[in-house]
């Protein structure tokens, strides 16, 4: 990382980054304990969790076998060593792609005084971030008079390669599904923290791939990414996959589409030949849907959408004009030429609002 930054040009402007590499990140979690003579709080896990249980077991196990966890434990093992420590529950949320994603709930519980959760000792304005929504994706697009290539990444276990500060490890334990404590040295997905120190090191690598390598832009949000290449490049994703893991950016290879390069055309212009009479709606086009789900807090998609719609990836071609669907209820049914990606997002945000 130091190379990379330093070739790049990027030192000291991310030199937290290496700091933070090296000796951990501070999640801003205080030494606190619940009442004098408690020696832990481990409250049961969501019910939700159960829906996940096989994913979360594979993924302490994995971490297990990485160095990243350590244990099991029993309570007095622990206690050994803390004079006071806590777990969060486990649960279970289904992102937007459907899948059930685990989540640690360090939120929990909720305005109870006596037990204020983890994420209350932590000011969220300490570790703000921003991140690369589908207005941004689309402002671009609507800039772009030319066609474009584009690849979307999904970096592998994000989270668990961004360490925590050892000082606040008794705060951020997991308790099994046997009634076991799990010691976990990396930031967790629900704390406050997670999503700023994690963008730090995502925005480090961001700008050492548009030094290193021949790309127009990279849109970001969280660990989805999408990449953005002229078609004059000759940048290959498995080049920069292969690049990246020299980082410890690793991909997820169910979640990494490259566009096909011979039916892209993205841009706000073009000919009639490039330009097909035909009317593209999201829910005709998947790949409109994986953008907007991929860069949008919304993560909601319409009942009627295909279950398998995480795996595909068509290209995006973008027409002057379209007439209004008339297939769809509520929607105007008078013919007027409207721009392609302004209707689009009118047409989003009638189905979302839909479901």
């Amino acid at each position: 990382w130091e190379l990379a930054l330093d070739n790049a040009g990027l030192l000291p402007e991310f030199e937290d980054i290496l700091t933070g590499f090296r000796n951990s990140f501070d999640q801003g979690i205080p030494p606190h304990c619940l009442e004098e003579d408690l020696s832990w709080y481990t409250p049961p896990s969501h019910s939700s969790s159960l829906l996940a249980r096989e994913k979360i077991e594979k993924s302490f196990k994995l971490e297990l076998e990485s160095g990243r966890m350590y244990g099991p434990f029993t309570h007095q093992q622990v206690a050994e060593r803390f004079p006071f420590f806590r777990t969060s529950p486990l649960g279970a949320v289904v992102n937007g792609n459907r899948l059930v994603r685990p989540i640690n709930d360090l939120s929990f519980p909720k305005h109870d005084p006596q037990v204020p959760s983890v994420n209350s000792f932590v000011d969220k304005a300490d570790f703000t971030t921003t991140w690369d929504d589908f207005r941004v994706v689309l402002a671009f697009l609507c800039a772009r008079d030319k066609p474009c290539q584009l690849a979307l990444f999904d970096w592998e276990k994000a989270y668990w390669q961004i360490p925590t500060n050892p000082d606040q490890w008794p705060y951020l334990l997991t308790l099994t599904f046997n009634n076991r404590l799990l010691l976990d040295t990396r930031i967790n997905f629900g704390g406050v923290a997670g999503c700023g120190f994690f963008g730090r090191p995502a925005d480090g690598w961001k700008c050492v791939m548009l030094h290193e390598f021949d790309l127009t832009t990279i849109f970001q949000w969280v660990d989805d990414n999408l990449f953005m290449k002229e078609l004059e490049s000759s940048v290959c994703m498995d080049d920069v996959a292969a690049r990246l893991a020299t980082l410890g950016v690793l991909k997820n290879n169910q979640s990494t589409h490259p566009s096909p390069t011979n039916r892209i055309s993205l841009g706000s212009s073009g000919t009639a030949k490039t330009r097909p009479s035909a009317c593209l709606t999201p829910r005709s086009d998947p790949v409109l849907w994986k953008l907007f789900f991929h860069f949008s807090a919304l993560h909601q998609h319409p009942r009627s959408m295909p279950k398998s719609i995480d795996n595909l990836i068509n290209p995006v071609v973008l027409m002057d004009t379209i007439p209004p669907p008339t297939s769809e209820p509520n929607l105007p049914t008078t013919p007027a030429p409207m721009p392609q990606l302004p209707f689009l997002i009118l047409h989003f945000n009638f189905v979302l609002s839909d479901t």
